[in-house]
């Protein structure tokens, strides 16, 4: 009877589902930073003024254009913060003619493909939106929003920084860095930093272990970002970082190595006075915190539903495996029984063919449950405009029939014991 075919196969399908829902598990990358920047300037460079230079004041039909939309984005990227907020606070901005996209971004970090989604939106966009950034939490994966902005804005309580992508060893259970990917990561993203004005060596630090920031004065109180102390004509150095893991910045430290200007609180409303815009005010409605919002809601709605997809296939897998365990001693009950009356042995066949039953019966509550999973998962990747996972629920049609088999087997057997016996009730 193949039992035992059906048994390694089960066994063998929840070892290869389990990922799917088990928090943390297998080698699965788990996204927790970002930056964006080209090679770190000399350690010989010559020291230069960190306040950024005033923005110009508006021009004669540019009332417009110097409006702001407010895009509060709160949460873990991937979830309360995805693509399509960006999107759609674009959109909005160019139909009605809103120069500046304030993000208030308080965030741990979270799934870099996402923050690589929101990137890609905001790159594309800076030559017909200006970007702002104000920093209540601007944490790992937030760096790449950072280096797509063209100014940066950190409150009294803001910290920035902390971008280390790692992979979970799934023998040792320890995160262990991939130098090389997390290394070619802050190339990308210091890059992209240095290309909307900001330091490099700031945002390479941010991602990469080992990497010291140093403030070097000059006499004639000019500063400059380094990672040694032989910077020409400084007379003296404040170490912002020693280099021992990576680095975060707090309100002075990032006030201190020019990244950012001090705002009194999170209200982008101070930021035009502070650039020297007189026209600066929010758009009509500010549209970008309805914008936020929704998107907010609808993603957290999708990651919702995948979520509960994913317990129903742990709960579906759990069940098979009892079910199999249910199977083996009834097996081993029939075989025990060869010598047994015939009425001895038929309650025993009838007992397996009932559990054989059941077994495929949950085989079939797994595919539909499978089935249900790809589609909560599609829907939530497409929504955010990120490439989903590549891991599939397999299908367990070897699974059916095997058991079916099995089950064709047994009733063969109980034909033979009983060719013309009614069959007992269904046991309990």
């Amino acid at each position: 009877m193949p039992t035992r075919a059906g048994r390694s196969l089960h066994i063998a399908l929840a070892l290869t589902v389990g990922p799917l829902w088990a928090a943390g598990g297998g080698a699965v990358g788990t996204a927790l930073g970002g930056a964006v920047g080209r090679a770190w300037p000399s350690a010989s460079a010559p020291v230069t003024p960190t306040t950024p230079a005033a923005h110009p004041g508006p021009g004669t039909k540019a009332t417009a254009q110097e409006r702001y939309l407010t895009l509060p984005l709160r949460g873990a990227f991937g979830v309360e913060v995805v693509a399509p907020a960006i999107r759609q606070a674009v959109e909005t901005a160019e139909r009605k003619q809103i120069g500046h996209v304030v993000i208030v971004l308080d965030s741990p970090g979270g799934a870099v493909a996402d923050a690589e989604a929101i990137s890609e939106l905001m790159h594309a966009a800076r030559d017909r939106v200006t970007f702002h950034v104000v920093c209540t939490q601007a944490i790992s994966a937030s760096v790449w929003v950072l280096a797509n902005a063209q100014r940066i804005y950190v409150p009294p309580t803001g910290r920035i920084g902390a971008a280390l992508v790692f992979w979970q060893d799934s023998s040792s259970g320890n995160p262990a860095v991939d130098q090389k990917f997390n290394a070619a990561l802050a190339s990308e993203v210091a890059s992209l930093a240095s290309s909307n004005g900001h330091n490099p060596v700031l945002f390479r630090a941010m991602m990469e272990p080992e990497v010291p920031v140093l403030v070097a004065r000059a006499a004639d109180g000019t500063t400059a970002v380094s990672t040694s102390r032989d910077v020409p004509g400084a007379i003296g150095y404040t170490q912002v970082h020693s280099g021992k893991g990576v680095l975060s910045l707090d309100h002075d430290q990032a006030i201190l190595t020019g990244l950012a200007l001090a705002l009194p609180s999170e209200d982008p409303a101070q930021i035009g006075p502070l650039l020297g815009i007189a026209g600066w005010a929010p758009a009509a409605g500010d549209p970008g915190r309805r914008i936020a919002a929704s998107v907010a809601s609808a993603s957290t709605r999708l990651t919702d539903q995948l979520a509960q997809a994913e317990q129903r296939l742990g709960a579906l897998i759990e069940r098979l495996n009892a079910q199999a365990d249910r199977i083996d001693p009834l097996i081993a009950d029939f075989n025990a029984s060869a010598l047994a009356p015939p009425a001895s042995r038929l309650g025993a066949i009838d007992a397996l063919i009932a559990a054989y039953e059941d077994y495929a019966k949950l085989t079939k509550s797994y595919d539909a449950a499978a089935a249900a999973h790809a589609r909560a998962s599609a829907a939530l990747y497409e929504f955010r405009r990120v490439k989903p996972p590549e891991i599939e629920a397999p299908s367990t049609a070897r699974l059916r029939t095997d058991i079916t088999d099995a089950w064709r087997r047994a009733k063969e057997i109980r034909a033979q014991i009983a060719p013309r016996g009614a069959r007992p009730a269904r046991p309990r």
